[in-house]
């Protein structure tokens, strides 16, 4: 595999696209031989793009002329050189790593819009995408950086992903060239409490809402710092910088392990609060007389088996009791993401579906008040199962059935949820508990 700057002074293949199918969706008119040209001073990026082909396209009004061809062509590689050199200074760097902290520094207060939606995490992207357009002005280059896979415009005219880039490692973008990724692990942590965080909320520091969206400032700040990082880390390598050595890159890399890891460490702290004792579990009488404990008991299964059922059903058993107890009709425990993609597979929406409560109905109040006085025991049942200095409740509503002959939804019911501060092993960082009220 041969690199773009290993083209120069090469014949290769140019295919002649008419001036309107700029997005090459359609056959070539013709195609031609024409010579790479030579770039001076070549970008020093350019020896990192790899060619997955010796194939390159280009939009002409006039596909017959071979000499317009050529003066296209090198117009179409000598603006991506320009464009790769300007991106390549140590300056660029700077920018993705001040865009940064700006960014950083307003996740408290919108990390979710005017309407209570939570932001997405792909608007991380936005970080490089501002730098890029930023860094290019101060040469007087107006431009756009998409933020789906780094695409790069110039006057409206696409320079990456183009023609010439299109069969290169260029061509998922520019972002995704120099690596500014998010580590896999702040992306899952930001996603399970994007999932399980409400629509709305009810007040911040009140016993239903202890923590607020902290959860979900810190694993967005963690998943720009990781972003941060691995930007920097694999430009050292297309720069040929030394990590250790360079100034910027050694104080900037130190900051955002650093401080990735300091907030790794509080999220921890918060999402996964501490675990019932499974043997205090076990000698519970209300588990002990249920069914399932008793066709152990039957069966002689010994305690290898009676551990295993401390710690994926045995707490159901517990977890109903408090069901009842409060006065809900029904609970479960479910991890909304894997829920959402299911329904997404299957076409299934709920067109009755609220996410957030303002003002729960009076059943559902008064279950929410039972939760709260068990969880003030420090010996309750609720206590037990749910981890109160870490509550976030949420209360939503649908309807369970549809009378099409009156044209009106039917048997509606709402849903308390525990979307933080249930324990584990009956719940996990990514799960809900949902206690049902039949309306």
């Amino acid at each position: 595999m041969t690199t773009l700057s290993e083209k120069m002074g090469q014949l290769v293949a140019v295919h002649i696209h008419t001036s309107k199918d700029t997005s090459f969706k359609k056959k070539p008119v013709r195609s031609a031989q024409l010579k790479f040209p030579k770039l001076e001073p070549l970008a020093p990026l350019l020896s990192h793009v790899k060619c997955y082909s010796n194939d390159f396209k280009i939009c002409l009004e006039e596909g017959s002329d071979n000499a317009a061809a050529q003066l296209e062509f090198n117009r179409k590689v000598s603006q991506l050189n320009m464009v790769m050199n300007h991106i390549g200074e140590d300056s660029f760097m700077h920018y993705v790593a001040a865009e940064c902290s700006l960014f950083i520094d307003g996740t408290e207060s919108n990390i979710r819009n005017e309407d209570g939606v939570i932001r997405g995490i792909h608007e991380i992207k936005k970080i490089f995408s501002e730098a890029v357009v930023k860094h290019l002005r101060t040469y007087d280059i107006e431009s756009k950086c998409n933020i789906g896979h780094g695409s790069i415009y110039v006057d409206d005219e696409i320079v990456i992903n183009s023609g010439i880039t299109q069969s290169t490692t260029l061509s998922r973008g520019f972002m995704s060239f120099t690596e500014f990724n998010i580590n896999s692990s702040a992306k899952t942590y930001y996603t399970e409490q994007y999932h399980k965080a409400p629509r709305g909320c009810y007040e911040a520091g009140s016993w239903s809402n202890v923590r607020g969206d902290e959860l979900l400032v810190l694993t967005f700040k963690m998943a720009a710092y990781s972003a941060l990082a691995n930007f920097l880390s694999r430009m050292a390598v297309l720069l040929d910088k030394d990590l250790k050595t360079d100034g910027f890159l050694s104080m900037t890399m130190t900051n955002a392990t650093e401080q990735y890891a300091m907030l790794e460490k509080a999220y921890s702290e918060i999402a996964r609060p501490p675990a019932f004792d499974t043997s205090t579990l076990l000698n519970d009488e209300r588990v002990q007389r249920s069914d399932t404990y008793q066709e152990l008991e039957v069966l002689g299964l010994g305690k290898a088996a009676k551990q295993e059922f401390a710690e994926n059903e045995a707490a159901f058993v517990l977890l109903e009791e408090l069901s009842k107890s409060i006065g809900s009709d029904w609970v479960s425990v479910y991890n909304p993401k894997s829920v959402e993609e299911e329904n997404a597979k299957h076409g299934y929406y709920d067109e009755f579906y609220d996410g957030h409560i303002t003002l729960p109905a009076q059943k559902t109040r008064k279950g929410m008040i039972a939760l709260k006085q068990a969880l003030e025991q420090s010996s309750s049942l609720a206590t037990f199962l749910i981890d109160k200095n870490h509550l976030m409740l949420n209360v939503t509503a649908s309807c369970a059935g549809y009378d099409q002959e009156q044209d009106v939804p039917t048997r509606p019911y709402q849903c308390l949820k525990i979307c933080l501060g249930g324990r584990p092993p009956l719940v996990q960082s990514s799960d809900i508990i949902s206690f049902r009220f039949d309306l």
